[in-house]
């Protein structure tokens, strides 16, 4: 399963905006905020909510790019700013001292404790000189934990893709329950990452962004939301409405109780057709002298399929496969 909007609330929040020394607050928000407002995604989204809620307006921008998992780029009055991971981050910039700065940011403001807060910074840095950063922290979905811990009782191994490190979603880990995360996985990587958990056994795979199509389309189920677009909806096997990771328990089970459900039909048929054979040959009539006519063939096959529509129905009628 990926993270974003799955695991995780899909609106991460902003807990803290540190400027590196020199730099004003005000300063490290406008680059990014004037930035992160062409990018619809989820941090993104949360940087320009936040940077609306402090009354900021965004400067234009000219060669906007994005490079995906990892951050994006923009020329605001001929200067060229990036917003992203700490590895992005380093090599674009082309003062080496920069990247020394960077080291010196980290260990002034503490950022290991910001990261094992469960906190991802985003930094934003000109090619010469860092701003800063700013700390974003994940929210919990808060039927994901038990829908997890339904999954787990169903036998079901959980893995969550995210492309940051293992310290920055340690606490996310902690609260989801999940059984592993891969850590570090770029959107490129992570239909390679399906392949290799398919030799572990069949993978049914939970994504929302564009980024997961191949994924979706590698696993051997592929869900998504109801709301993604059009193309993610296209590449996937079923779609989840409104519960999303909730959901998955119970479709799981009612998965399995159809399966059962074909099979005892299946074995009605053949049971049914057993019996009635003996009669239809003239077995019976000739060791025990009873006289069979079409109207018993007519009655058997009636009850054949009363027996098979009843059983079919269970699965509505009794709530079949619904999880408590």
């Amino acid at each position: 399963m990926e993270k974003n909007a799955i695991v995780a609330a899909g609106h991460p929040l902003i807990t803290d905006v540190v400027p590196a020394e020199g730099v004003s607050a005000e300063e490290l928000l406008q680059a990014a905020f004037s930035l992160e407002i062409k990018s619809d995604h989820p941090q993104a989204k949360a940087i320009a909510e936040y940077g609306e809620g402090k009354g900021l307006s965004g400067e234009e921008v000219m060669d906007y790019r994005t490079y995906a998992g990892k951050g994006i780029s923009g020329v605001i009055d001929d200067i060229t700013y990036h917003v992203g991971k700490r590895d992005y981050i380093t090599d674009r910039i082309v003062d080496f001292s920069c990247i020394a700065d960077t080291a010196a940011y980290d260990e002034a403001v503490g950022m290991e404790g910001y990261l094992s807060a469960g906190r991802v910074p985003l930094y934003v840095c000109t090619e010469k000189k860092l701003l800063g950063a700013i700390m974003i922290a994940d929210r919990i979905r808060p039927e994901s934990e038990q829908a997890i811990m339904k999954l787990k009782k169903q036998g079901i191994y959980t893995v969550m893709f995210t492309n940051y490190s293992e310290n920055m979603t340690e606490s996310l880990k902690n609260a989801a329950g999940v059984d592993e995360v891969i850590w570090c996985l770029l959107p490129e990587d992570r239909e390679e990452a399906v392949r290799s958990l398919k030799e572990r056994g069949r993978v049914l795979m939970l994504g929302e962004g564009v980024n997961d199509i191949p994924a979706l389309m590698c696993a051997d189920a592929g869900f998504t939301l109801s709301d993604a677009a059009d193309p993610i909806v296209g590449s996937a096997d079923a779609l989840l409405q409104g519960g999303g990771l909730y959901d998955i328990p119970d479709i799981i089970n009612r998965a399995k109780g159809v399966k059962n459900n074909i099979f005892l039909n299946l074995f009605f048929a053949f049971v049914i057709n057993l019996i009635c054979i003996p009669f239809v040959a003239g077995i019976v009539q000739e060791s025990f002298g009873f006289v069979s006519t079409p109207v018993y063939g007519l009655v058997a096959m009636v009850i054949s399929v009363i027996l098979i529509c009843l059983n079919s129905f269970r699965i509505s009628i009794a709530g079949l496969g619904k999880t408590e």
